[in-house]
Formats: structure tokens, C-alpha cells, sequence
């Protein structure tokens, strides 16, 4: 019964509002009046309308993988069964993407082998700086999820 009773309150306001004719015009802007977006300016974005990319896109992105990736550095670590032709570890890398395109915090979100997650580390590290996410027509800072796929062959 409460809440039918406020919104019946609720509703005679907004009536008793719209019925009023006289023109009131806004107050003038204040000196000190913050940006709009001044309060998420330090923000860490997890949805962007332009996600963070690298330069290059995703030919770029190959490009930087097949020149830094030193795949055997640890390879005589990564051991597959007799019974298997190849087999694959997977890494995810969670990281942020500045507002100059420079990436802070990477860390290892989810891995099935720590030799892949440390090469996936190094090479990250050695990533030139990306484009930053877009919100609201301007940059942002946001986090990213990259996934690495490491595939061994058996000789």
C-alpha cells in the first residue's frame, strides 16, 4: 500500500509541475563549475564504445607477436605426451590502456602453463603503446583482456 501511495504523490507533483506557465530560466553558470566529465576523469573503464586496440590492428598485433615471441625459450619446458601430435597452453593477460596509449597492471588472469604465462608477460611488456579506448568522444582509460595461444608440435 506504500508504495501505491507514492507514486500517486509522485504523479501529482509532476502534474501540479507541468501545470505552471511561467517561464524560469536556468541560473547563470558558475566560475567554478567542474567539466562534466571531471568526476570519471581517473576513472578505469570495463566497457568502452571503442575498445583499446593495437597499432596496426590485428595484422600489427601478429606482426609484433612473430618478431618478439621466443616460443624456443620455452619450448624444452613444455612437454606433450607420445600420444599426442601437438598440444596447446593457453594464456589471458588483463592490463590497462592509458590515456596516452601506455599499458600499466598486466597481470596474468587465467593460464594452464606459468612458462607460457611468463613469455606472454615479457613480450607484453616490450608492446609499444596502443591506441586508447574512446568513451563519450574522448579517451579513456580501460582495462583489456588479451588471449595468447601457444601451440607445440611433437618431433
Amino acid at each position: 500500500m506504500k508504495y501505491f501511495l507514492l507514486v500517486i504523490v509522485f504523479f501529482n507533483t509532476l502534474v501540479c509541475m507541468s501545470q505552471n506557465t511561467e517561464a524560469v530560466s536556468p541560473p547563470p553558470p558558475s566560475k567554478t563549475t567542474k567539466p562534466i566529465f571531471s568526476d570519471d576523469e581517473d576513472k578505469i573503464w570495463t566497457k568502452v564504445e571503442q575498445e583499446a586496440v593495437f597499432p596496426g590492428g590485428n595484422e600489427g598485433w601478429r606482426n609484433f607477436l612473430v618478431a618478439n615471441l621466443k616460443i624456443d625459450s620455452i619450448a624444452d619446458f613444455i612437454h606433450a605426451p607420445d600420444s599426442l601430435e601437438s598440444i596447446s597452453h593457453s594464456v589471458i593477460l588483463r592490463f590497462i590502456v592509458s590515456k596516452d596509449g601506455s599499458l600499466k597492471e598486466i597481470s596474468v588472469e587465467k593460464t594452464t602453463n606459468p612458462y607460457c604465462a611468463m613469455e606472454a608477460m615479457r613480450v607484453m611488456k616490450l608492446s609499444p603503446k596502443w591506441i586508447p579506448a574512446y568513451q563519450n568522444g574522448r579517451t579513456v582509460m580501460a582495462y583489456r583482456r588479451q588471449p595468447f595461444t601457444f601451440y607445440f608440435q611433437n618431433e
